[in-house]
Parts: structure tokens; sequence; C-alpha cells
């Protein structure tokens, strides 16, 4: 099958908007890259770009930007937060009543690495809330809070994200989203979450 190599190494790596993130597309590229030989240029194995220095650096570079995983954290019931508590969101399935234990919250790891972003988003369905902020972290192991994210819950779609997390967790850890909610007056009503960690 005969391919453009040059064509298929400029979409691994092409300086910031546009490089290939997603596994699958690189996997299909790098499927591409395997060909017998290349349109426009000398016949190359897949093999042989090892002793091209440029494109084997566009190679790792590409592999390294599709290194991390994405794991999500949320819950589909909405409740009604209370002033100066503590919640936990995780598995999905948490009420009121069991978003104060991180035990009921929390999910497991499943392949270690370093959190680099913490993203949070809270949707409220009734009143808003007025104009305090809401501390969100991830809690790790209910010992370590990182990424802090403080926003307010003024607005429908409330959001907040920390991209400097550079945090280590273990495949085991147990993990959930950690809110502190202030005194607020009024307090917002039918939130839900959604959150996600971003291991690499």
């Amino acid at each position: 099958m005969a391919c453009d190599i040059n064509a298929l190494l400029a979409q691994l790596c092409v300086s910031g908007i546009g490089k290939v993130t997603d596994p699958i597309k690189l996997q299909q590229i790098i499927a591409q890259l395997a060909c017998e030989g290349a349109s426009g240029g000398p016949t190359v194995a897949f093999g042989d770009i090892t002793g091209n220095v440029g494109a084997q650096a566009n190679l790792q570079a590409a592999i390294d930007e599709a290194k991390g995983y994405v794991l999500p954290l949320l819950n589909v019931v909405n409740f009604n937060p209370a002033d100066a508590s503590t919640y936990f969101i995780g598995s999905g399935f948490n009420t009121l009543a069991q978003s104060v234990s991180f035990v009921n919250a929390a999910i497991e790891v499943p392949k270690s690495g370093i959190i680099r972003r913490l993203f949070v988003k809270a949707k409220i369905a009734g009143a808003l809330g007025s104009g305090q902020l809401v501390q969100h972290f991830v809690s790790i192991n209910d010992l370590v809070d990182a990424g802090q994210i403080d926003f307010g819950y003024g607005s429908f779609n409330a959001q907040g994200s920390n991209a400097a997390v550079n945090q280590s967790v273990l495949a085991g850890d147990m993990v959930a989203l950690k809110i502190v909610t202030p005194a607020w007056a009024p307090n917002p009503t039918q939130v839900s979450y959604y959150a996600s960690l971003f291991i690499e």
C-alpha cells in the first residue's frame, strides 16, 4: 500500500493547534506509516524512520501527547447543598445524604500517573446561589486534597479548571471531587456536578 509519509508525519506533529492527540487516530496514522512505499518520495518502510531524526522526534512527540487518560467524577442526582458543608462526588449515584462520605463517592484510579488538570462543572437547575466562592478539590484517599478551584454558583453553568495540578496517584488509589461550601444567602438548589481528571 502506497502512502505519502511526509503528509502522515505532518499530521502527527504540527506546531500546537492541529496536533493529533486522539489515541485511535494516532494508531491509524502509525498503521499507515507501516506501509511498503511512499508516494512522492523514496520507498520507506516503517522501521526506516528510526534513521530519520526529524521523523522519529515527530512520532515520539505525538506518542507522548497521547499518553494520558481522563477519569470522570460525577453525580446524576441533583441536590441542595447546605451552608459550610463538605461533599464528595465521584461514583455517580450519590444522594445528598450519601455525598457527605468520601467512601460512598470515591472511584479507583486504574493506572498510576500524575494528575495534570482538573475541570469542574456545577449545573444549577434551581435557584442560583449568592456570590461567595465554593472550593473544589480532588481528594485522594481522603488524605490529600489537590488542584483547588474556587468559583461561585451565580450562573446556571458554573465551572472552573486548574491546569497546573502536579499530583502523583497510584493504581488502586481512591479519588473523589471534594466540595467545600460557603455560607450562602441565598443557597443554590438542584445542583449536579461533573468533573474530569487528566492523568498522565
